[in-house]
């Protein structure tokens, strides 16, 4: 059982709601099996920037306590997909699958000096997720951000390995 061998399927969209069941099993994972190794199996669209920070932090925090958490894309890493991909010691794609690497989107409203704000934020946001993926690959934050700029920029898992999103 998925219990057993510690590994968790995340087949989902990355939203407050879909990283809670995802927290509650792997902190129980963490407490009952100290040091084990952990699978998370992802397939998401992506989503919410900060709660795909809150899951890829607590995936950081399990490598910390000892544990060699394996990620495995199959069907698509999208967007904060992506991001997840990137939390594993070792980091698996499928033959067939999709990575998705594209700039925050997001939306605002209210007083121009709020929507400035947000803006800042964004950009602060995409700034961290481009430095995720730079240190995880072969590339610079400076080519994550040109490869990615105004563009869906979709990776075979050919190409996922080739620049270093993914390892095998």
């Amino acid at each position: 059982s998925a219990d057993e061998n510690l590994t968790y399927t995340f087949y989902d969209g990355v939203t407050d709601e879909s990283i809670k069941p995802s927290l509650a099993k792997l902190g129980e994972w963490n407490r009952r099996f100290p040091g084990k190794p952990i699978t998370v199996i992802v397939n998401s669209p992506g989503g919410s920037v900060l709660a795909g920070l809150a899951l890829y932090d607590y995936l950081q925090k399990l490598r910390g306590d000892g544990h060699h958490v394996t990620i495995i894309c199959v069907g698509m890493a999208a967007s904060m997909g992506g991001i997840l991909l990137q939390a594993g010691d070792k980091r698996l794609i499928g033959v067939s699958s999709r990575v998705l690497i594209h700039e925050v989107s997001a939306g605002t409203s209210g007083n121009v000096q709020k929507m400035d704000d947000d803006v800042e934020n964004f950009k602060a946001n995409w700034d961290k997720l481009a430095h995720i993926l730079a240190f995880r690959s072969f590339l610079t934050v400076a080519e994550v951000k040109r490869k990615a700029y105004r563009f869906d920029w979709w990776l075979t898992a050919k190409e996922a390995v080739a620049d270093g999103f993914a390892d095998e």
